[in-house]
């Protein structure tokens, strides 16, 4: 069976701005869920282990995940355990270099 959009994963801590999520990131995620891609947010656990265990306390594979963050840590460590990576680029995140993403949106 072919590879399908079952998950995003992001840490909401990353993509807040005066205390409210970025309205592009809001518009993107509350998209999804009429397409049935279910949303976990990481709760600021952006550790391999962390995203590792969110998954499959989910009951998700990595095939299935999108992940969407706004730093290098957070890019890289979900590249690391094979999670699809897109990166927001937030202005109050100074010096990341977005290098782990698949994709950059600015």
């Amino acid at each position: 069976m072919e590879n399908q959009l079952r998950c995003v994963m992001f840490n909401r801590e990353e993509f807040l701005i005066e205390h409210q999520l970025d309205a592009d990131v809001l518009f993107l995620l509350e998209g999804l869920y009429q397409y049935g891609v279910r949303v976990l947010n990481l709760d600021g656990k952006t550790t391999k282990e962390d995203m590792e265990e969110k998954l499959l306390q989910a009951g998700y594979r990595t095939e299935e995940t999108l992940l969407i963050a706004a730093e290098d840590a957070t890019l890289q460590n979900g590249r690391e355990i094979g999670l699809a990576t897109i990166a927001f680029v937030n202005q109050k995140k100074n010096g990341q270099t977005y290098s782990a993403a698949d994709i950059v949106v600015e």
